[in-house]
């Protein structure tokens, strides 16, 4: 049986949530709210480490993971004692705690730099490599593992693929199998519900503003680019190319149960826990009955524009788009599935004089 993977946020009934259903989610990934230990979302919070820990500690049989996944580090940081100390000192205090089995890392500069810095500490830890890395076949994954083992990190005990992999059945398939002959106690792991351009163009650069933004070189803009010159205004002009999103609707995840071992969700920029609870229900029910954009961790702003009813979806959505060519010129069945499913809501102005008016 499938297992999930899914975001922390530092929130007791979510805690709770997470540890009533321990026994289908193999691990959850957490930022450490850190000045030096940077993620690939912007920050708009603070968070102790000893909170982390009492809540963490509260979720048992449960891998836990901290975020270091952003794109870059600042140049500086790589070579100073107390940047690097001040991540170590927060992956201390939870190791201790008994709440910490590694790290998601984005940038292997930092990770050579904190394994140098404290070879002891990281021996303890895994080393697991962002989705950003975009491993997409055999030799990227050796290369990571290779890679990973110049350090003093533990190889890592799972793998996330590439998204784009959840619309290519044939080739995930057939990684799949290269991956667990090579590695036969290695999880392999697939992103369910992040939403967004199938093989998008924009995220290199995306991830590098958020990179950017959260070492406090620029404001955090990256809503109004994506809008103005991205994937929003991509998505705004050809709203059926969503369809082509690598999404993995919970109706589908089981489809998925003779490649993969885990199913990642994320969500966890949403604001509490009320969003990643809601995903990760769904998934473990199988389905959802309301808006397919609502499950999305980067789509939601397009389903306040458009209802795609998750329900009424045809029987052939999985087989077709999984297994289709991405030869979009020549192909309308993203769009036919547009005009024939998707309902777009009116433009309505809030009832100023309601309290939520105010």
């Amino acid at each position: 049986m499938l297992r999930f993977d899914v975001p922390f946020v530092p929130e007791k009934s979510y805690a709770d949530f997470i540890h009533e259903n321990s026994s289908r989610v193999y691990s959850l990934y957490f930022s450490l709210y850190s000045p030096h230990a940077l993620d690939a979302r912007h920050r708009f919070e603070a968070h102790e480490a000893k909170e982390l820990a009492v809540l963490l500690g509260g979720i048992s049989g449960v891998r836990k993971y901290a975020l270091l996944n952003s794109r870059f580090n600042h140049p500086a940081w790589y070579f100073d004692p107390q940047a690097s100390a001040d991540v170590l000192e927060t992956l201390q205090a939870l190791l201790e705690n008994q709440c910490l089995d590694g790290v998601i890392f984005g940038d292997f500069y930092q990770l050579q730099a904190l394994s140098d810095s404290s070879p002891e500490l990281c021996s303890a830890l895994e080393a697991v490599p962002s989705i950003n890395f975009m491993p997409d076949s055999l030799e990227k994954v050796r290369v990571l593992f290779s890679e990973i083992s110049n350090t003093a990190f533990k190889l890592p005990e799972k793998i996330v693929l590439d998204r784009a992999l959840n619309r290519n059945m044939t080739k995930l398939k057939r990684i799949s199998a290269q991956i667990k002959e090579l590695y036969p106690h290695t999880l392999i792991e697939l992103l369910a519900n992040e939403g967004c351009l199938y093989q998008c163009p924009y995220k290199p650069a995306h991830d590098a503003l958020i990179a950017f933004c959260n070492m406090s070189q620029h404001p955090d803009n990256t809503h109004a680019i994506n809008k103005s010159l991205g994937c929003m205004r991509h998505l705004e002009k050809w709203p059926h190319h969503l369809f082509a999103s690598p999404l993995i609707r919970p109706e589908d995840a089981n489809r998925y149960s003779h490649v993969a071992d885990i199913i990642k969700l994320c969500g966890r920029n949403k604001g509490d826990g009320a969003f990643p609870a809601m995903v990760l229900g769904a998934y473990l029910s199988q389905s959802y009955s309301g808006n397919l954009l609502d499950l999305t961790d980067s789509m939601e702003w397009l389903g306040v524009k458009v209802d795609i009813p998750n329900q009424d979806l045809p029987g052939h959505f999985w087989q077709t788009l999984a297994y289709c060519n991405k030869d979009c010129l020549s192909c309308n069945y993203c769009q036919d599935l547009y005009q024939n499913f998707a309902l777009e809501k009116e433009f309505a102005l809030p009832d100023l004089r309601s309290p939520a008016g105010f």
